[in-house]
């Protein structure tokens, strides 16, 4: 019975202690250290060189006192943190890429802009009224007193009635330096022509892109349902569904972002089925497939080594991911075709070469695998 008991006991404080590892971002510890007191050193010198408190020192060594004497010993416990668990990294303490593209696709994913400090000055100028003070005008306009005196030239704090003060305030405002994107593909509508054959009908049309006849008869201009062999037709090559994914009327096909050589170094660096597109700084690089723009620009938070990322849904669970561009050229909620430009080649601190790191997951019940991305793009 003693022995369940203890096997128990140890059992529920390792499940408590696995399971605040894995939810705490980070974990705790005192470490001990041994100090002696040199000339000059003070109880309050020591705890603020080792970040505690002088109260604690005293109770650690159990003295009646604050007073110290030199040569004394004296034990010091410092708190010492540091990561448990990082729920953004996998085991190998990597960036886990198939996470990041759960958290862009949730919507949790922000870019990481510039923060710049704006600072204005407005002048005031205030007429002194009875019973008031300059420590009173101070208060109202946000400023010191000697600044009021400063500005006016004023050697005393008297005031008189009707006297005019010129009050400058600076006031200071954080803007977030956001980069205009303007894209570098042309706006166009995303549609296929099609010649009208002996025997169809918009409804057969539409049955074969997987669109609906209003569609065709709106994009077409069309008032009635009638057509003539040899009609051309504008048909859209994609719609959204109801669950905001992409669906399209023709099979998918995979190109290369750039065209060069072939670098595997982020397989070596933990990085599975990842390569880089190796080209000079400043390469357009391509949107493989048509999608939808999950997410695009820096993030600090979670893959600042990668520098600017951006994140492609594609139809039928395919997500391209796109990263160590210099600079984006699209935005969160922009379609894309295949071959547009969504930004530029740059590099990255992981690994010394210029191009773009590219990695593409496909979809299957709620999770996400990642692919041979020599054996998906052609």
């Amino acid at each position: 019975m003693k022995y369940i008991f203890k096997f128990l006991t140890f059992t529920f404080l390792s499940l408590v202690f696995f399971i605040n590892l894995s939810f705490a971002k980070k974990v705790c510890a005192y470490k001990e250290y041994i100090y002696y007191v040199k000339p000059g050193d003070s109880i309050w010198k020591i705890a603020k060189k080792f970040k505690t408190s002088a109260k604690a020192i005293k109770k650690w060594n159990k003295l009646k006192s604050y007073r110290l004497k030199p040569g004394q010993k004296l034990i010091i416990y410092k708190k010492i943190c540091w990561e448990a668990f990082d729920p953004y990294k996998n085991k190998d303490n990597k960036i886990d890429l198939n996470l990041l593209v759960k958290l862009s696709e949730r919507g949790k994913l922000k870019p990481t802009y510039k923060k710049e400090k704006v600072c204005t000055q407005k002048t005031y100028v205030h007429v002194v009224k009875r019973g008031e003070s300059l420590w009173k005008i101070a208060k109202k306009y946000g400023v010191s007193v000697s600044s009021i005196k400063r500005e006016n030239n004023l050697k005393s704090n008297i005031l008189k009635v009707g006297q005019k003060l010129i009050i400058k305030k600076k006031i200071c405002k954080i803007i977030v330096k956001k980069p205009e994107i303007k894209s570098a593909s042309k706006k166009r509508k995303f549609i296929i022509l099609y010649k009208v054959k002996k025997g169809d009908s918009l409804w057969k049309i539409a049955k074969k892109f997987n669109v609906k006849v209003s569609t065709i008869k709106k994009l077409n201009n069309l008032k009635s349902n009638y057509l003539k062999v040899g009609q051309v037709l504008k048909i859209p090559t994609y719609k959204v569904n109801r669950l905001g994914e992409l669906v399209i009327n023709r099979p998918l096909n995979f190109i290369w972002p750039v065209d060069g050589c072939i670098d595997t170094a982020p397989k070596k660096s933990g990085f599975n089925n990842s390569v880089i597109f190796r080209a000079p700084k400043g390469t357009p690089v391509k949107a493989v497939e048509i999608g939808k723009v999950l997410f695009a620009g820096p993030n600090n938070k979670f893959a600042k080594s990668l520098n600017n990322i951006v994140i492609i849904k594609h139809p039928k669970g395919f997500v391209s991911v796109y990263a160590m561009l210099s600079k984006v050229a699209v935005k969160k909620g922009d379609i894309v075709e295949k071959g547009d430009v969504i930004g530029y080649a740059g590099s990255s601190p992981l690994f010394k070469t210029s191009g773009v790191f590219f990695y593409i997951l496909k979809k299957k019940k709620r999770k996400y695998y990642s692919l041979d991305p020599l054996k998906v793009l052609k």
